[in-house]
């Protein structure tokens, strides 16, 4: 369970991860394990991984803290470097992270379609 009912979110993360896939299932198991653990942290907001729907070889992830000094706190804590550690043994093809300071959140609304279902 995520801290999400909080905390908001200041600071976010989105990537992904390519591995090779003799890794696929020992990445998953790494990440599986790691999950909630994350979600735990203090100043952790949500954290997630997900397997890509078209190539199961990609995991995407998406996590939020209140701020990039939680992020950097938990990066630093033994279990999070262990799961480092641990990363050497896979062979990652591609790793992909980009961060955002966000300030100002709002949710996105789906419009209503116009086409009618009859």
């Amino acid at each position: 369970m995520s801290n999400s009912t909080k905390h908001e979110a200041g600071f976010v993360v989105n990537g992904l991860y390519r591995v090779s896939p003799k890794d696929r299932d020992r990445f998953a198991d790494l990440v599986r394990a790691n999950v909630p653990v994350a979600r735990l942290a203090e100043g952790n907001v949500y954290y997630s991984f997900a397997i890509d729907v078209v190539d199961d070889t990609v995991f995407r992830m998406a996590e939020a803290w209140v701020d990039r000094e939680a992020l950097e706190t938990y990066m630093r804590t033994d279990g999070f470097q262990q799961t480092l550690i641990e990363l050497r043994e896979i062979t990652i093809l591609e790793r992909v992270a980009n961060s955002f300071d966000v300030r100002n959140t709002q949710p996105v609304e789906l419009p209503t379609s116009e086409r009618s279902n009859h």
